[in-house]
Parts: structure tokens; sequence; C-alpha cells
């Protein structure tokens, strides 16, 4: 088998500098307003520290962030409800908060220690209002944030060159709960809660994390549960119109839990659209999934190793047309279609506890 090479990686974002404004006692039809004016402020000053303290904002307009910008509430009691108007908006003014400049970009943004309600309001791919959104943004945290109820994506980080950090949020009831895509660059998705994303309208989405078109990801600490399609994908994606393919390389997954999610099972590895290869996918549990536990699909270069999936509708770990895969030191125990099942060329199966016993190896030709 071809060495997995996973790369490790450390994120650091600079210190941001500048003015705290406070924002309060401001009525709803002013308090987009006021918010707007003071990021506007503080972005020709070169950044600072928006302060939003405990309360209800009604948010009639998209919040849009410069760069060099902190916004920080007072976090769950500092809730920002979207107007509906957002939603009947085109795409990037149907967001609750979006970076600045979506088509340059923007870099050294915040947004930590607030809650933001969609409501259920809008409906996706018609009137989905998202809840975060940075398109071509680096050097970005999103962190103890919580993203509910928005028709659209919780919490969407597309393009860019990278450096970006979501984690320690709850991100729960939304169309996918965090989508990152697209971007070239170290992306760390860690410590987050995503649950019941698809609840609502399954025909549009469903995943807890969604991860498309990202080389350099790190998938960590995070629980998925009762999300209606699956609890994380990673894949590489694909613009058939363009004809550009987006590779999925040097994934790392490990330490999630992921229970109790739909028809793509608890982890899915997708390479069906692009190379999707050299992935570490360790100590991860998934179990009670409405599919498999772990499964692979068109992907390569990879090791599934001292993971634990158990009572899955499908299998514990599945491999289909996938090559070059180290399957070691797994319990994968009382899945309904099957314990472990694996197609494909190169592939090794070694001392993994199910059947009710260690098997010593198998490999595939």
């Amino acid at each position: 088998m071809r060495k997995c090479y996973i790369s490790l990686f450390l994120i650091f974002s600079s210190l941001l500098l500048g003015q705290e404004e406070i924002i309060r006692n401001f009525s709803i039809v002013k308090e987009a307003d006021e918010i707007q004016s003071v990021l506007d402020e503080l972005g020709r000053k070169g950044g600072g520290i928006v302060f939003l303290p405990a309360g209800t904002y009604r948010i009639e307009k998209t919040l849009k962030i410069p760069s060099n910008i902190i916004l920080r509430g007072a976090g769950s009691a500092t809730i920002l409800k979207p107007s509906i108007s957002i939603g009947e908006r085109e795409y990037p003014n149907n967001r609750v908060i979006q970076n600045a400049d979506e088509a340059k970009g923007n870099r050294e943004i915040i947004i930590e220690n607030l809650t933001i309600d969609g409501e259920f309001l809008g409906e996706y791919h018609k009137t989905g209002i998202y809840g975060i959104s940075l398109n071509n943004c680096d050097n970005c945290f999103i962190r103890n944030v919580i993203v509910r109820k928005c028709s659209g994506e919780g919490i969407l980080v597309a393009y860019g060159k990278g450096n970006i950090v979501v984690e320690n949020c709850i991100v729960e009831e939304n169309n996918h709960g965090i989508n990152i895509h697209h971007i070239h660059g170290a992306v760390l998705v860690k410590d987050n809660i995503c649950k019941r994303n698809g609840i609502n309208k399954p025909q549009y989405g469903g995943i807890g994390i969604f991860v498309e078109g990202v080389e350099n990801v790190s998938i960590t600490g995070n629980i998925c549960q009762d999300n209606a399609w699956a609890g994380i994908v990673w894949m590489g994606g694909a613009d058939e119109v363009r004809g550009i393919k987006y590779p999925a390389n040097d994934c790392l997954i490990a330490n999630n839990i992921c229970i109790n999610n739909g028809s793509q099972g608890g982890i899915f590895l997708n390479g069906t659209y692009s190379e999707t290869r050299r992935f570490l996918v360790q100590g991860n549990i998934c179990k009670e999934n409405e599919s498999h536990g772990i499964w692979g699909f068109k992907v390569r270069d990879g090791v599934i190793g001292n993971n634990m999936s158990v009572n899955n509708k499908g299998y514990g770990i599945l491999l289909k047309e996938s090559d070059d895969v180290l399957l070691c030191n797994n319990i994968v125990l009382e899945n309904k279609q099957g314990n472990i099942q694996v197609e494909g060329k190169g592939n090794r199966v070694v001392n993994n506890l199910y059947n009710e016993k260690i098997e010593k190896e198998v490999e595939t030709k």
C-alpha cells in the first residue's frame, strides 16, 4: 500500500488591535444600521472589536464584516434574528453575517460568542437564510457560536487561501450544519456539536459537517447526531459546467462521535466527482446510524484505524471501488448488513475485531 501522508498543521491568527464599540439600547429598526455603521467605521480605521451585549437583535440587512474585525457577543444571551426580507434578497445578501468583500475576499475576521436564530424563515434554494458565510477569506475564526434554525447553511466557508478555524460551535436544525468547500489551505473544524440538521426539510440537506474540495483539513472532536443525511462527509468536488475538478487530499478525521445520522451514515468519504486521497480516519465512534458507520467510495491511499463502529443499519465499515487503504485495529460489531466489506485493489484488513473474533489479516488484490 502506498504511504498515506497526512499533513499536520497548526493554525495561528494575528492579534486584532483596535477600539471596542458598545452597541446597546437601540430600536429594532435601527439595530442593523447601527451595527453596520460601526463595522464600517472600524474597517476604515484598520480594524477593531464590535461588542454586542446580551439582547435580541432583529437583523434587517446582512451584516458585512470588513477585514481585521472581531464581532463579539456576550455568549448565548446575544441573539441575532433575521428578518424574512434577508431571504428574499439574492446572494450574497441572504446571510445574517457575511464578510464585506465576497468577491476579492477579507482576512483576519473573528466571529465569536453569539447566537443566530433563523426561526426557520424562508426556504432553501428559494428564500433560504444562511447563518454565517465567509467567502474568499483567510486567517479567520468562527468560535463559541450557536447557529440554529436557518433554512440555508448554518456556517458556510468557501474559497480563499485557508487558515480557517471553526470551533466550539453548536449548529442545529439548519439545512447543512457546517459546510466548507473549495479552500486552498489549512482548515480546522474541532469540538463542535452538529445535530438535527436537515430535519425540517430533508429533501434539501442534512449533513452535520460537509467538507468538499478542500486540501489539508482536520475534523476532530466533533459530535454529529441526528442529522438527516450524514454526520461527516469529506469529498472531492467538481464544476461539471466548466469542467473543473477540485481534489480533496490530506484529511484527518479523528475522535468524532457520529450517532443516529441518516441515509449517508456516520462518516462518508466520497471520491465520486474528483480525486479523494491521503486520509486518516482514527478514533471515531459511529453507532446507530441509518446507513453505514464509516464508508468510502472511490477513495485511495488512506488509513481507517482504531475506530468503533457498532449497531449501524448498514455495514460497520464499507469500502467500494477504493484502493490502497489500510483497515486496522477497529472494533466493528452488530451492524445489520455486515461488519466489514472491502472492494478494490491493494487494501489490507489487519487486526480488527469483528464477527466476534479478531481477524488477523486480509488483503484485496
